[in-house]
């Protein structure tokens, strides 16, 4: 692996890191009776960072 697709990997772990603890913050907040923190929209986001990280992989 050369520099650039480490960097990429330890990019794409810290954006999936995110999702589980967006997920987990949801979970609690229902668990408490209270309204998500994150929507459709902040995954979605996450989504496409992901999407445009794994395309600068493959062309690395």
């Amino acid at each position: 692996m050369t520099n650039e697709q480490v960097q990429l990997l330890a990019l794409i772990y810290a954006a999936n890191a995110r999702v589980v603890g967006m997920q987990a913050a949801n979970q609690q907040r229902a668990h408490q009776g209270d309204s998500v923190a994150y929507t459709e929209d902040h995954f979605q986001d996450e989504a496409n960072h992901l999407e445009h990280l794994s395309v600068q992989a493959i062309n690395s």
